[in-house]
Order: C-alpha cells, then sequence, then structure tokens
C-alpha cells in the first residue's frame, strides 16, 4: 500500500470517528483486527464487523527506535495492504509462537496484564491488575488512556500508577474505591477526572492531595468520607458538585482554588469539624443547604473582596457567614465594604451575618438589594447610599442589625418588601425619600427605638403610598401612632 493510499484509509477511518462511532457503535460493540495498521507517527487497528472503524488509535511507542506495539521503524516505509502482526520481541529464542500461552513474554497473553507490549482490550472491558486495581480502556478521549475503575478490595496506602501497558492512566473511575479501605492514596499528574462517587464511604481515608493536573471532581466524589481531615483540591477545578464533601466530619479546613466557579448543593453539609474555609476570585455562585451543621466554622477567607460582593446565594445556609460570622481579607477582618461598580443588583444573603461589617458604601450603579442582604450585621453603624440608584429592598435586608442607629434611604428607592428593618432595636431615625410607592410588612417590627420617620414628600403623598403595617401592632390591630415629619429637608 502506497503512502497516499494509507493517507487516504486514514482520512476516511477519522471521519467514521466522527459519523459511523456515533451510530453503528450504539448498536454493537466492533471486534477489531489482530494486526496493526500504521503511519510514521501512529498505529491503529480496523474493525473486522464491515464497518470503518479506527480503532485503539495512538502515537507510537519506540524502543530501540522499534514501536513495541505494532513493530514500526523510525523513518521506516508504512504499513503494507494487510494489517501487520508484529514479531514477539522479547522472547528472541521462540520468534515464531506468539500464540503460545505459557510464553510469559507473550505479549497477545491475557494472563500477563503488566507486559508492556500489550494494549489492553476493547473499551469497557475491565482488566485486573498486577497491583490489584481493576482497569478499563478508555478510547474517548484525545489521548486513549485507562481509568482505574474498581479498588474496593484495596486496603492501607494505594498508589495508582502513571501508566498501564503502556498508555496512561487519566481517570478514576466512578465508585472506583467506594467502601473500600483505604487510608491514603496517591495520585499520579496522568490522571484528569474523578468519577462520581469515587471514594465515597471510604471512613478510613485520612487524607489526599489531587494534583493539578484534575480538572473534574465529580459529585459524592469524597461523600461520607467521615475520616478525612485535609484535602488539596487542584488549582485547575471548575466547580464543586452535589455532595462533594457532605458528611465529611473530620474536615477542618478547605480552600476552594480560584478557577472554581460554581458550588453545587449540600457540598459541606455535616462538615461539623469545618472551622475555616477560603473562596477563590472566580465563585459566582454557591448553591443551597451548603452549610448545615457546620457549627465549628469559625472563619471565611477571600483572595478577591469585590468577586465575593459578586456571588449568588441561593438562600441562607447557602452563604458561610450565617454560621462562620467572620469574614477575612488579605489575613485582616473586613470591617468596610464598597460595592464594585460594575454591579447591579446585590445578591439575596450577601453578608448574612458577617459579624465583622461595620460600614457599606454603595456605587452608583447599584440598583436593587436582595434579601437578607446584611441580615444580622450585629455591628453596622453606617450606611450610605450615596448616588445609588436603588429602587427595590427585598425582604429582610437590614433585619436584626442591632447597632444601626439611622439611615438615610437613596431618593431612588421605591418598593420595601417585608421586615426590612425587623429587629433593629436601636433604629431612631429614618429618612424616606418621596419616591417610595410600597412599605412592606413588618418594616420596623421590633424597632423599640424609632420615635420618627422623616419623609421628603407631602402629607398627601404619603397618603398615595401603599403601606402594609409598619410593625406588629398594627397588623393585630393595636394601636400605634408613629410621626411622621414631613417635606423633610435635613436637619
Amino acid at each position: 500500500m502506497n503512502r497516499k493510499l494509507t493517507q487516504a484509509l486514514v482520512a476516511v477511518s477519522l471521519a467514521a470517528v466522527s459519523f459511523g462511532f456515533l451510530t453503528a457503535c450504539k448498536e454493537h460493540e466492533h471486534a477489531y483486527a489482530d494486526g496493526w495498521l500504521y503511519d510514521e507517527n501512529y498505529h491503529w487497528r480496523i474493525a473486522t464487523c464491515g464497518d470503518i472503524e479506527i480503532g485503539l488509535k495512538s502515537e507510537h511507542n519506540y524502543i530501540d527506535n522499534k514501536c513495541t506495539l505494532c513493530g514500526y521503524v523510525k523513518d521506516g516505509p508504512v504499513s503494507p495492504d494487510e494489517p501487520v502482526i508484529p514479531d514477539n520481541p522479547d522472547n528472541p529464542d521462540n520468534p515464531d509462537n506468539p500464540d503460545d500461552p505459557d510464553n510469559p513474554d507473550n505479549p497477545d497473553n491475557p494472563d500477563n496484564p503488566d507486559t508492556p507490549d500489550n494494549p489492553g482490550g476493547e473499551e469497557g472491558e475491565p482488566e485486573q491488575g498486577a497491583d490489584g486495581l481493576i482497569y478499563t480502556l478508555t478510547l474517548d478521549q484525545d489521548t486513549p488512556g485507562y481509568s482505574v475503575s474498581a479498588g474496593k478490595s484495596t486496603s492501607g496506602s494505594v498508589v495508582i500508577p502513571s501508566t498501564y501497558k503502556t498508555l496512561p492512566v487519566i481517570k478514576i473511575g466512578d465508585d472506583a474505591f467506594s467502601g473500600s479501605s483505604i487510608s491514603s492514596i496517591t495520585i499520579p499528574d496522568s490522571v484528569t477526572a474523578i468519577g462520581y462517587a469515587a471514594f465515597s464511604n471510604c471512613k478510613s481515608l485520612t487524607s489526599i492531595k489531587i494534583p493539578d493536573s484534575v480538572t473534574l471532581v465529580d459529585t459524592q466524589a469524597f461523600e461520607e468520607c467521615t475520616s478525612l481531615r485535609e484535602i488539596h483540591l487542584p488549582e485547575n477545578l471548575g466547580a464543586i458538585y452535589y455532595k462533594t464533601f457532605y458528611n465529611c466530619r473530620a474536615l477542618q479546613k478547605l480552600t476552594i482554588p480560584d478557577k472554581v466557579t460554581t458550588i453545587g448543593r449540600y457540598v459541606f453539609y455535616g462538615c461539623s469539624a469545618l472551622t475555616e474555609l477560603t473562596v477563590g476570585k472566580s465563585v459566582n455562585s454557591f448553591d443551597t443547604m451548603n452549610f448545615i451543621y457546620c457549627n465549628s466554622l469559625k472563619r471565611v477567607n477571600v483572595t478577591d473582596l469585590d468577586a465575593w460582593c459578586k456571588i449568588s446565594f441561593n438562600g441562607t445556609l447557602s452563604n458561610p457567614l450565617y454560621v462562620a460570622h467572620n469574614l477575612y481579607f488579605h489575613d485582616k477582618p473586613v470591617t468596610e465594604v464598597t460595592f464594585p461598580s460594575d454591579l447591579e443588583d446585590i445578591s439575596n444573603c450577601v453578608f448574612i451575618g458577617c459579624h465583622t461589617l461595620e460600614k457599606v458604601t454603595f456605587s452608583d450603579s447599584n440598583k436593587s438589594i436582595g434579601f437578607d442582604a446584611f441580615d444580622s450585621c450585629k455591628k453596622l453603624t453606617e450606611v450610605n447610599f450615596g448616588n445609588c440608584q436603588i429602587k427595590t429592598f427585598s425582604d429582610q435586608v437590614f433585619m436584626n442589625c442591632t447597632s444601626l442607629k439611622s439611615i438615610v434611604l437613596p431618593d431612588s428607592l421605591e418598593d420595601m418588601g417585608r421586615g426590612v428593618f425587623d429587629g433593629c432595636r436601636a433604629l431612631s431615625k429614618v429618612v424616606l425619600g418621596k419616591n417610595i410607592k410600597t412599605i412592606g410588612m413588618y418594616t420596623f417590627k421590633d424597632c423599640d427605638s424609632l420615635k420618627e420617620i422623616c419623609y421628603k414628600g407631602t402629607e398627601e403623598d404619603w397618603k398615595k403610598i401603599w403601606i402594609h403595617g409598619l410593625w406588629l401592632g398594627e397588623i393585630r390591630g393595636e394601636e400605634k401612632v408613629m410621626p411622621i415629619k414631613y417635606e423633610y429637608q435635613g436637619e
């Protein structure tokens, strides 16, 4: 076969990978020819079932300028018309007997899985390794390789090799070590992914370092690893998914790498020993129910304060501050915050329960504040709205800010939700702009020190406001009169 014909065959075969593989492979598993075809860079096997299909394609693996798999000699001619069955380079005394099952160096002997000349079986066919691990060939990657598909019978310290049968070990498969008795594991930097529940219920696992080559840690990967005290997450990780550290009751500290963008549901649920969490600068969302039973959490560190202000929190228990109360930036407690100029909507619960925060300044571009944004900020005393364009306060924005004594709301404000100042017991003065249209229920409930509301509009304007009840007494039918100072111009 000449070189142009070989290249044409490769092109047709590669085209089949993108079309035929998606159709024919769904109906049956391919069987491949015993021999190899090759060119200057790669070798491959062709399906024997009538489909044009490349199988096991990989680069040459040279020893003394000769590929140990296909027999191609570097800078030699490409393969002939028929697939080549290589000789047995590791058994010079028996070169003509490749089918001898008693030959320990036979490259096609399935009972000798450690022979470097055996590239393994078809994709999905598990193989027992000498290290006690089970391997499965994976072909749906840019680089073919093996997944560690089972290691449940293993215990103690486990070392995963970087290669198996000359191909890289690229993944720890789904449930691979689930329920095993391993106490530690070494993962090589050939691995790029850790599968679903790969280490779940590994009760004896105490620590693990994941190499930076890993970009995916799938859901529930370390769920119920109740002895896991520390873990190093890779710098190239993009997300932390559902229940990754669920009930890791011994985990004490964790750093979320700077490339992580999303935190899923129940990730830290039950991490009762967790004391400190560091949040990277790319995190843009925390999903719900993340910090239930994380009662030991005392400190949240951020690497970018502006980035923290832009995070979307899905409920109170999605924010670690709800439990930890203390926010640190550059190892100093965060006492003042100025919202970024490119931020329009301030997230729900963004500073909920933050006991270090004393002063907040809004930017001109801010247009709304989500619910519970500053709920229970016990030391908050100063709120500066400046020339912001905020039109909406959601529910309970400043609820239980017990040190807040006075506040001048922005002239742009139109709607206030329920309980905005509920429990602000030190609040004595509130200034409302004349554009206010709605005041929600319980807005000033338990504001024991509030004696007067200063309103910039007229008395007639005040009567047009839709007021749902400023304090609990009105809802119960109890008479309570709150003096209103109309057409307020400032002191």
